[in-house]
């Protein structure tokens, strides 16, 4: 079955999404962006500029506040209050589920300015984890933009998004209900 009509849908779908986030994002001054710190499985585990993270934080207008540090590294909490992120994304995508709550209210952390902030947030996990390349991975880069830079997306619905694209892409409907479970997922089943 030739596939190419619908492939070629997918790759206009994400280069146009992708340019409407870097319009809106690169006119924030880099002194304004919003510095990242990417939890990976463990409350000091994260990766460097040479994982798909990077990207993603990157596209999204996003400053990786881990960028120079080894792959795949784990850190101290002296460093991590060091870079004193403005936003923790926690990820789940190597298998290991981090509640909010386990990093809001470890003692450790009180003093990160994203926790003071309340700027904690679960990657959003559809069929495939958001923070990974896969076809839904346009999703996670809209959904950490909004989330960094929700001013400039407030005429973005992501959820309403979320099912556009699961009708258009995967012929799947999704409901309400489905979507949100995206945005709060749990540990894995």
């Amino acid at each position: 079955m030739n596939k190419s009509n619908e492939a070629n849908a997918l790759v206009s779908y994400w280069d146009d999404w992708l340019k409407t986030i870097k319009e809106r994002v690169s006119k924030i001054p880099e002194v304004k962006r919003k510095r990242v710190y990417y939890m990976l499985g463990a409350p000091l585990h994260t990766n460097d500029s040479a994982w798909w993270g990077q990207s993603l934080i990157t596209a999204a207008g996003g400053l990786n506040v881990a960028s120079e540090i080894g792959k795949g590294r784990d850190i101290n909490i002296e460093q991590l209050l060091t870079w004193n992120p403005d936003v923790i994304i926690i990820s789940s995508n190597d298998g290991r589920f981090i509640p909010v709550s386990e990093v809001k209210n470890n003692p450790q952390f009180k003093g990160l300015q994203a926790v003071k902030e309340d700027q904690l947030y679960q990657c959003p996990i559809g069929t495939f984890w958001w923070d990974r390349p896969s076809p839904e991975g346009i999703l996670g880069n809209l959904w950490l933009a909004q989330t960094l830079y929700p001013e400039n997306f407030r005429d973005v619905d992501l959820a309403r998004e979320t099912i556009k694209f699961y009708q258009a892409f995967y012929h799947y409907n999704l409901t309400e209900q489905d979507v949100q479970e995206f945005f709060h997922p749990g540990p894995l089943q």
